[in-house]
């Protein structure tokens, strides 16, 4: 089975992926959504896991007003490691340290470490799981690939093949980091590396079970040098002819799966979030806060496009995370959460959640990551089914095997199942 991790907003759950569910969104569409359902009512703590030190994200501090823009009330472009990303697949938990520079697996029943393993820098998006194996990219500028079974390593690829390090938020990173994940899909993996505007970017695709390279592409440079790419978050695929890659300051690019050439830009704003819905649009965010009365194509909060031709659909200007099935769209605004038709218009309900940062549809119920608190509702008429307290806010949800898995800002992984 494949797993990813769902985000917030940025961690929904974990990456079933071709993977799993992690901090990933259960596909690798990251489109936060299972068919499994928990009997959510019944929910007790089996265990949790605690950091020895707390996430230490890529980006520590938001920027609330862009002065070249005019634009005030930004929303965090880069807020995806906020707290561990993680995914769940085979009895283990695969966890993202930015911490400890480290994956690790987690023994799903007891939480217990069952290994670790160490790379150069930080490892902020959540790992993918497929057929064995365990995928992953760190700030040292390497994509790994381990056994899932022991974390023994099976190959390392250094897209830029640079060994250059920098000091980076109280790390040294590689001048060029891997802060896309690996995204697997039909035994290929796919994956990022590049961390400023004015310098390369590498598009890199390799077999998924040798490391050999299937094609790399290398962008900022001749007369694509003006685009200014940053690969900044969890890569993202319609399942068959594109990938989606967030850039954080500017909306993300559409590339071809077959070649890794550029397709064009989504519209909208920026973001290190994106996802693909099961109806075949894109939604990604969060981009800056509206400009007076004027909504600019970098001023809405998140944005929906055409997953194929990119053309805009419609905007979400006050949203923080968004999820949407084929009737409905979940949105988390702040310190409430809302069910809207798809269609838009006026919320069918809305419930209130300090810090309100992350969302997961399982079955027929919305889990939902806010401050010190997870809680479950009830898709059709928004009544709370469950809630518990945690420590930190939770913004990395993932459900795997009956089991909900909520990852907080203060390093802290709580495991829920019913008896």
């Amino acid at each position: 089975m494949k797993i990813f991790p769902v985000m917030t907003f940025l961690a929904l759950a974990g990456w079933l992926g071709a993977a799993d569910w992690p901090c990933h969104m259960g596909n690798n569409q990251r489109s936060g959504i299972t068919a499994e359902q928990l009997n959510a009512p019944a929910l007790i703590e089996a265990w949790v896991w605690t950091s020895a030190a707390p996430p230490q994200p890529a980006w520590a501090a938001e920027a609330r007003y862009d002065a070249y823009q005019m634009v005030h009330g930004n929303k965090s472009m880069r807020a995806y490691d906020l707290a561990f990303n993680l995914c769940a697949a085979n009895g283990k938990v695969f966890v993202a340290s930015s911490a400890e520079g480290s994956v690790l697996a987690l023994d799903a029943a007891t939480g217990i470490t069952a290994w670790r393993k160490v790379t150069g820098s930080a490892v902020r998006v959540a790992p993918a799981h497929d057929a064995g194996k365990v995928y992953f990219g760190s700030d040292d500028g390497n994509a790994y690939c381990v056994n899932a079974g022991d974390g023994s390593e099976v190959w390392k690829v250094n897209p830029s093949g640079s060994s250059t390090m920098v000091p980076s938020a109280w790390k040294m990173i590689n001048m060029y980091p891997l802060r896309t994940g690996v995204l697997v899909q039909a035994g290929t993996a796919y994956f990022g590396a590049g961390l400023v505007p004015w310098k390369e970017q590498y598009l890199v695709a390799v077999n998924a079970s040798t490391g050999a390279q299937v094609w790399k592409q290398t962008f900022n440079t001749g007369a694509g040098a003006a685009d200014g790419h940053t690969f900044e978050g969890p890569m993202v695929s319609d399942g068959s002819s594109f990938l989606y890659q967030p850039q954080g300051r500017l909306s993300p690019i559409q590339f071809n799966t077959a070649n890794g050439t550029r397709a064009g830009r989504l519209p909208g704003g920026g973001g290190s979030w994106a996802l693909v819905t099961p109806d075949g649009s894109t939604l990604h965010g969060p981009g800056f806060g509206a400009q007076g009365t004027v909504v600019s194509n970098r001023s809405s909060h998140f944005k929906e496009n055409n997953a194929n031709t990119r053309a805009a659909i419609r905007e979400f200007p006050a949203a923080t995370a968004v999820i949407a099935t084929a009737d409905n769209t979940y949105l988390a605004i702040d310190r409430k959460i809302q069910k809207l038709p798809r269609a838009g218009g006026t919320a069918l309900w809305t419930v209130d959640l300090p810090a309100a940062s992350t969302l997961i549809l399982g079955g027929t119920t919305l889990f939902v990551g806010g401050e010190n608190r997870v809680l479950a509702l009830d898709i059709a008429t928004g009544t709370t089914l469950w809630s518990a307290d945690v420590i930190g806010t939770v913004y990395c949800l993932a459900i795997a095997n009956g089991t909900l898995y909520a990852s907080t800002s203060a390093g802290r992984v709580h495991a829920f199942r019913a008896p």
